[in-house]
């Protein structure tokens, strides 16, 4: 029932910030606060977008992001770091991906016989 609960008072949250009134601290009050905890380094929004800042937006452009979609609340990388796995990492803690595979940072790619 407590995250039925959370869900509604997410909602009307929502609501009120697509109308730019600011609810802050619901979501760190019981019983919301152990359904709502962001992870790692990651911070509360109300504006998440299906386009994040991925370490993987670095590298590749999703056709989808170019679309326009009603945003959600939830947890986000804070501006100016990139989702990697689970936490929120500096642009150059990021890996590099070209098709299914992942370049770590330092690591050298070979693409036709070239560096």
């Amino acid at each position: 029932i407590k995250k039925c609960m959370c869900a509604a008072v997410s909602n009307y949250a929502h609501a009120c910030a697509a109308r730019g009134i600011i609810l802050q601290g619901w979501m760190n009050s019981e019983p919301c606060d152990t359904i709502w905890k962001c992870p790692g380094n990651m911070k509360y929004s109300y504006g998440v977008t299906t386009c994040g800042s991925s370490c993987r937006s670095l590298s590749e452009q999703n056709n989808i992001c170019q679309g326009s979609f009603t945003p959600v609340d939830g947890c986000i990388c804070s501006e100016g770091t990139y989702l990697k796995g689970d936490s929120c990492v500096q642009a150059d803690q990021c890996p590099c991906y070209y098709g299914n595979q992942v370049i770590e940072p330092s690591a050298v790619f070979h693409k036709d016989g070239a560096k």
